[in-house]
C-alpha cells in the first residue's frame, strides 16, 4: 500500500509487477474502465483505497485479417455488432426513439427523435478509444477497412489488426475517415421514406470529422482530439446530465474575478431564450418568481438571453426542477433539451476545453482547473454518480 499518493502510477504498478516476478511488455493500466496515463499520480487518477487497477496486455497491430482471425477468440465487427442488437429489419434494441410528455411541450412541436440505444454507445465508444489508445502514443493506423476490426471478447475491447506507422495528421485523418464509413454503416437509422438519417448528436460528430480536412495539425493536442474519441453522442444520459450539475457547482466554486474568465469561454448563444419558449415547462422555469424576506414577489433568477453558461445554468435548473416522479423523469427533460438546443452538450463541452488554454493544452498538466475539467467530462473518478452530484450541488446553493 502507498502512503504517498503521489507516486506515478506507472511506478507503483511495476514494482508490484517486480515483486510478483511478472514481466509484461508495452501495457496500459485500467482503472474503473478507464485507461490511465502513464504520468498519472495515484492521486490524481483517483484511486481510492482497497480498490483495483487492472494491467492489460496492449495490443497495436501487425496481424493481417486477410489470412484469418488474428487471435483464437476474435469476433469480426460486423459479427460482434450483429450480437449487440443490429438488425436491419428491427434496430430497436441498436436505436431509440425517446417521445416527450405532452406536459413539457407546446402543441405542434415535433415530440420525437431517435438517440442510440446503449449497446450502440459502447460500440461507438470502444471503437473511438481504440483508436486514441494509438494516437496518444504517437502512432496511427493510417486507415483500415471494415475487415481488420475484431473484437476480443477476454479484454472487452476492440482490435485494429493492421501496423501503426509514426503519428503524422495525415495519417492521423485517414483513421478517423475509416471510422466514419463505419458510423456511416451502422450509426444511421432509414426514414419511412426510405432515406437514412444519423441519430441526435452523431451527425455532429460526423461533421467535426469532415471538418478535420481543414485543420493543418489534426490531432497533434490532447483537448483537439477529445471531442471525437469522447464525444458525447456515446455517453450515457446519466453521465451527460452529470455534466450540467457539475459544471456549474464548479462555477459556484470559484472567486468573482475567475468567474468571469469561466463564463466568458461559454460565448454567446444567440437568442436561445426564443427557442426555449417552445416549452410550457422551461418558461416557467426562466420565469419562477417568489416572496423575498420584504413579501414582495421576485424572479428567483435572470437569465440572460445571448449569454451560453446562462443557458447552461437554466438547464441545470430544469434537470432538477421539471422532473414529476412518475410522470417526467430527469432522462425526459434531457430529451428535451437536447430537441430545443441542438449540439448543446458538444458546444458545452468544447466552451469547457477552452478554458485556461495554457492550463489544458497537452493534457498533462495539474493544476487544479485542469483537474476539475477533466473529472467533470469523466476522465477522474468515474464512479460518482448523478445523485452525489446533485447533492454536492444543493450544498453549495445553501451556503
Amino acid at each position: 500500500m502507498y502512503k504517498d499518493r503521489m507516486v506515478r502510477i506507472r511506478e507503483a504498478v511495476d514494482e508490484a509487477l517486480a515483486q510478483a516476478n511478472v514481466k509484461m511488455k508495452d501495457s496500459y493500466i485500467e482503472y474503473h474502465h478507464k485507461k490511465l496515463d502513464d504520468d498519472d499520480t495515484i492521486c490524481s487518477a483517483g484511486v481510492m483505497c482497497n480498490t483495483h487497477v487492472y494491467v492489460k496486455q496492449r495490443f497495436r497491430g501487425g496481424g493481417n485479417s486477410a489470412r484469418g482471425l488474428p487471435f483464437p477468440a476474435a469476433i469480426p465487427l460486423k459479427s460482434y455488432i450483429e450480437t449487440q442488437g443490429y438488425k436491419k429489419e428491427r434496430l430497436t434494441r441498436w436505436f431509440v426513439e425517446k417521445k416527450l410528455p405532452s406536459s413539457l411541450i407546446e402543441p405542434g412541436f415535433d415530440d420525437s427523435g431517435f438517440f442510440l440505444n446503449n449497446s450502440a454507445k459502447k460500440c461507438g465508444a470502444m471503437l473511438s478509444e481504440t483508436l486514441e489508445g494509438t494516437h496518444k502514443c504517437s502512432r496511427c493506423f493510417d486507415g483500415f477497412e471494415e475487415s481488420d476490426i475484431f473484437y476480443d471478447p477476454l479484454k472487452e475491447e476492440f482490435i485494429i489488426a493492421v501496423p501503426t506507422i509514426e503519428f503524422t495528421p495525415a495519417a492521423y485523418k485517414k483513421d478517423w475517415k475509416a471510422c466514419k464509413k463505419i458510423l456511416e454503416k451502422y450509426f444511421r437509422y432509414p426514414t419511412p421514406t426510405g432515406k437514412l438519417h444519423y441519430p441526435l448528436m452523431v451527425d455532429e460528430m460526423i461533421g467535426r470529422i469532415d471538418k478535420l480536412e481543414e485543420i493543418k495539425n489534426a490531432g497533434i493536442l490532447w483537448r483537439d482530439r477529445v471531442l471525437l474519441y469522447r464525444h458525447p453522442c456515446f455517453k450515457t444520459d446519466a453521465e451527460m446530465i452529470a455534466i450540467f450539475f457539475q459544471l456549474v457547482l464548479h462555477y459556484h466554486t470559484l472567486d468573482p474575478a475567475e468567474r468571469k474568465i469561466f463564463v466568458s469561454c461559454f460565448g454567446e448563444d444567440l437568442k436561445w431564450g426564443m427557442k426555449a419558449e417552445l416549452s410550457r415547462e422551461l418558461k416557467k422555469v426562466m420565469n419562477f418568481t417568489a416572496y423575498d424576506k420584504r413579501g414582495q414577489l421576485k424572479l428567483q433568477k435572470v437569465y440572460i438571453e445571448n449569454d451560453g453558461f446562462s443557458l447552461i445554468d437554466m438547464c441545470r435548473c430544469a434537470l432538477q426542477h421539471v422532473v414529476r416522479p412518475g410522470m417526467v423523469s430527469q432522462v425526459d427533460v434531457f430529451v428535451l433539451l437536447c430537441f430545443i438546443f441542438k449540439d448543446l452538450v458538444p458546444k458545452m463541452i468544447e466552451s469547457m476545453l477552452k478554458y485556461s488554454p495554457s492550463e489544458i493544452s497537452e493534457g498533462i498538466d495539474k493544476s487544479q482547473n485542469h483537474l476539475k475539467m477533466i473529472e467533470i467530462l469523466g476522465f477522474l473518478e468515474p464512479g460518482r454518480d448523478l445523485q452525489a452530484a446533485e447533492e454536492r450541488f444543493k450544498e453549495v446553493a445553501r451556503s
